[in-house]
């Protein structure tokens, strides 16, 4: 689980600021990042997260994208 302590040790302010930064590290290449950050997250906050990709901000990811969080946890 990720804790609001360790989102704002990383410097974010909200949970949806690290799924955007596991999203912005998954395009860099950081994949080992995004596996980390992904194993993280509890089973509700992984769920959340799916639940935030698949509305409105990346409706439109190539199908590379989107197929890498099929394959890290099953998220689509």
């Amino acid at each position: 689980m990720i804790s609001k302590k360790y989102i704002k040790d990383l410097g974010f302010k909200t949970i949806e600021d690290l799924f955007n930064y596991i999203i912005e590290s998954e395009i860099n290449g950081a994949y080992l990042q995004v596996t980390e950050l992904i194993n993280k997250l509890s089973q509700e906050q992984f769920k959340m997260f799916c639940d935030w990709f698949n509305n409105e901000q990346y409706q439109n990811n190539t199908e590379k994208e989107i197929s890498f969080f099929i394959n890290k946890r099953g998220c689509l």
